[in-house]
């Protein structure tokens, strides 16, 4: 259901459920293929150079859980 939620949703809501997935991915020891989803998402979308926007932080946080786990 998280892969057909990403598939339909844009925008914000698209990271939102591209980080849950990339999340879940990873739990299950997919980090191939989640990180192969936190790219895609993330090229997809238009960074704003605004910190302060929430569009910037889901990234930061795709980017951050894209990093191998220490």
């Amino acid at each position: 259901k998280a892969r057909v939620a990403y598939d339909k949703s844009y925008g914000d809501n698209r990271l939102r459920v591209a980080y849950f997935l990339g999340e879940t991915l990873k739990e299950v020891k997919q980090t191939k293929e989640a990180i192969t989803l936190i790219d895609d998402a993330i090229q997809k979308t238009e960074v704003p150079h605004n910190e302060e926007l929430s569009t910037f932080k889901l990234v930061a946080r795709l980017k951050k859980l894209k990093e191998p786990a220490n």
